[in-house]
């Protein structure tokens, strides 16, 4: 999710350049840097990525007691999770949320001590973002676009229709292997006409589907894709709402397809 990069030194851009010859570091006792999704805003957060400093040997011991906290004030900040040891290691390392948990903040940031420096080259969070703008259930809301070219603003240029939303409230199976094969269920509201789903850029060719329910068989995931894990789900044009956990390719340490048979 893009976002403008903040930290308590100089650099904090270099977490979000999608490069490793850049890092963020900090030479104060204690630092931080992180991701701001900006004003009446919200990330509903489902992964936290990222590549601690590529020449460390060891990097589990320099982020050893390290923080991910997220914020909806920019001051007030609560933990999602600590690292050890375990925890980390060279290249891109991850935390994803457990089912029935939420974390949905303004700001990400990784907070630590001198030991590190916060020295991250890369920091991407996952998710959907959201506005905190209230409505009234069951109307349409217009918003304004900003438009960055220009800097132009475009007055009620958007309608967000409840009835053109269609949502997804619950995932089975939750996971499954790369080799595809699995028949998903995607339990919901509001489905349209025509479904399509697609998850990490890979189709999931429809089994089945009525206004509450949509089957999908999974394809075969050739290689993780490059720019983190993706779930989308269109419904007669439209972006439906994942209320849940999305489906992931996991392979299983135990099965044989995970070594090529």
């Amino acid at each position: 999710m893009a976002g403008t990069p903040f930290g308590d030194s100089a650099d904090a851009n270099y977490v979000a350049d999608n490069s490793f010859n850049t890092l963020y570091s900090s030479a104060n006792a204690a630092c931080y840097v992180g991701i701001n999704f900006g004003a009446q805003t919200v990330a509903d957060i489902s992964e936290i990525r990222f590549v601690p400093n590529p020449n460390w040997a060891i990097a589990a011991t320099k982020l050893e007691g390290g923080l991910f906290e997220g914020s909806n004030d920019g001051t007030s900040y609560t933990t999602i999770f600590t690292l050890d040891t375990s925890d980390v290691h060279s290249g891109w390392n991850g935390w994803k949320k457990t089912a029935g948990n939420t974390y949905q903040y303004q700001y990400v940031r990784f907070k630590h001590t001198s030991l590190s420096g916060c020295q991250l080259a890369e920091l991407k969070v996952v998710g959907i973002k959201y506005s905190t703008l209230s409505v009234t259930a069951g109307t349409d809301k217009v918003c304004n676009v900003a438009v960055t070219v220009g800097n132009k603003n475009i007055a009620n240029a958007v309608t967000y229709s409840h009835a053109a939303t269609s949502v997804i409230n619950a995932i089975t199976p939750s996971f499954g292997p790369s080799v595809g094969g699995d028949v998903v269920r995607m339990t919901g509201t509001g489905f349209g006409t025509t479904v399509s789903v697609t998850i990490d850029g890979v189709d999931c060719p429809l089994v089945n589907k009525t206004s509450t329910d949509v089957y999908c068989t999974t394809g075969r995931r050739a290689q993780p894709p490059s720019a983190g894990n993706s779930f989308v789900v269109i419904s007669d044009g439209n972006v439906v709402k994942v209320a849940t956990t999305p489906y992931s390719y996991i392979d299983r340490w135990s099965d044989t397809e995970t070594w090529g048979g």
